[in-house]
């Protein structure tokens, strides 16, 4: 037979590989996030990155005009747990990722909370008690000093 051609080589290093996927993902982010970006420019008067309470309630309200005053307080708790009145991007992105579905799908999240389920029958097994461990964890840690030891 005749000798084959060598193959072109279609190898990439793993490294430009990486880069490559990586700067796709960060454009694709960057544009999924680009009207988010706007809006919470729009409300940030300070111009620092950071949203006090009344304008975090603004940008929900603007995301979602649907939401009520409760709703809007359950979404800024998750976003400022200790209440010092400052919510950064991220925390905005990670609090109302479903709302930015909404804004640029138009699809409805699903309604939070969710439905309780429904209570078990009175016939229906219960779940089983989970074993003791054994063998215990060894050494067994002693509930008092070991005789003869004394603090220094």
């Amino acid at each position: 037979r005749a000798a084959q051609p060598p193959k072109p080589a279609n190898n990439i290093r793993y490294q430009d590989f990486l880069k490559i996927l990586l700067d796709f993902q960060l454009v694709g982010h960057e544009k999924f996030l680009a009207r988010f970006r706007q809006l919470f420019l729009q409300v940030n008067q300070a111009k620092n990155g950071i949203l006090n309470e009344a304008e975090f309630g603004q940008l929900v309200g603007l995301l979602d005009p649907e939401k009520g005053p409760d709703e809007v307080a359950r979404l800024l708790q998750a976003a400022d747990p200790w209440n010092n009145q400052q919510i950064t991007f991220s925390e905005c992105v990670s609090v109302l990722s479903s709302e930015l579905v909404f804004l640029m799908t138009g699809q409805r999240p699903p309604p939070w909370p969710r439905p309780p389920r429904p209570p078990r029958h009175r016939w229906a097994p219960r779940p089983r008690p989970r074993p003791a461990r054994w063998p215990p964890p060894w050494p067994p840690r002693p509930s008092h000093p070991p005789a003869g030891w004394r603090e220094a």
